[in-house]
């Protein structure tokens, strides 16, 4: 299953149709189409629902169901129809996630694991491949063998998006992690109760990361994952836009919780020798988007660390979090 090389989109793969649903096909929400590992077709139902408010912005989230499996995607652009297209590729995408990883990929974290849908079979590979290297990069960080580096919003529309999430739930702070292929942005927001975590992975093929990545915040309605832990660092310290950050000191209680996140200093400084992530199409595209899911392969497998994806994020703030 692992390689050392990525693998090529076949001919036929290249040349599958554009997948470009209309309108009418959105608003029936239902069709008949066959799930990979399933012998016969399934219906597959669909709902969407208006997210919060965001300047123009069209923020839409779209719950889906079929064969007892349900999931949920968000989408958000200028266009209502485009905002409804990525919603629906997104809940798509995480529904055929799950059994995929039960059944092919089993005890694969999803540190080492990108899985995308695209309007097309190359499409599909290359956002999988995008989020594999996303994730490694995160991983590497929440390791201590790359580095944090704290950035700020560069335009006037990612300032007013980061103004209006830290008018929402709280101070946020943005983070890159550069690689040899390109970098990982990070993004934390600290609300009364909890975190909110995102992140993309930008090379030269991405336009306006931050940008993007601040959608995905605001579109999901807080980020991509909910980490629970005491509130952190200086209390000086504020967010990209000035919003202080509320933030004491953990109690005695959380300290030693909070070191078993933390990087051990005995961990090499040089990141683990991977190779180039390998992709495999789950689902070609035709009523549905694509999809494709990429995995990296380690020169040592037996010593490679295996950390949940909440674990990386919880070592990934409290880095962040330590007072300067």
């Amino acid at each position: 299953m692992f390689g050392s090389e990525t693998q090529r989109v076949s001919q036929r793969d290249s040349l599958s149709k554009e997948w470009q649903p209309s309108l009418d096909f959105l608003d029936r929400g239902r069709c008949i189409e066959k799930l990979p590992g399933f012998s016969t077709p399934s219906q597959i139902r669909w709902s969407f629902q208006k997210g919060r408010n965001a300047f123009s912005f069209q923020l839409i989230q779209c719950t889906m169901s079929v064969e007892g499996l349900k999931s949920k995607g968000w989408g958000c652009h200028f266009l209502l129809k485009e905002a409804l297209r990525i919603a629906l590729a997104e809940a798509w995408e995480r529904l055929l996630l799950s059994p995929y990883l039960k059944n092919s990929l089993p005890g694969l974290p999803l540190t080492h694991i990108g899985f995308a849908a695209g309007t097309n079979a190359e499409a599909a590979h290359e956002s999988a491949r995008r989020e594999c290297l996303e994730r490694y990069l995160l991983f590497q960080a929440a390791r201590g063998r790359a580095e944090l580096r704290r950035v700020s919003p560069r335009w006037g529309m990612e300032t007013l998006i980061a103004w209006k999430i830290e008018k929402t739930w709280g101070p946020l702070s943005l983070f890159s992690i550069d690689g040899g292929v390109g970098r990982t942005f990070f993004a934390m927001v600290q609300t009364s109760q909890h975190w909110l975590c995102d992140s993309i992975f930008a090379d030269a093929s991405v336009f306006a990361p931050v940008r993007r990545l601040l959608y995905s915040i605001m579109g999901s309605g807080g980020g991509e994952l909910r980490i629970h832990l005491p509130m952190l660092g200086a209390k000086s310290e504020r967010g990209v836009c000035g919003g202080r950050v509320k933030r004491r000191l953990p109690r005695n209680s959380w300290r030693k919780q909070l070191r078993s996140f933390l990087p051990s200093t005995s961990l090499p400084q040089a990141a683990s020798h991977c190779s180039s992530p390998v992709s495999e199409l789950i689902y070609p595209g035709a009523l549905m988007p694509a999809v494709a899911v990429a995995y990296i392969s380690w020169q040592d497998e037996r010593n490679a660390e295996r950390l949940t994806q909440e674990e990386v994020f919880a070592s990934l703030i409290c880095q962040a979090s330590q007072p300067h």
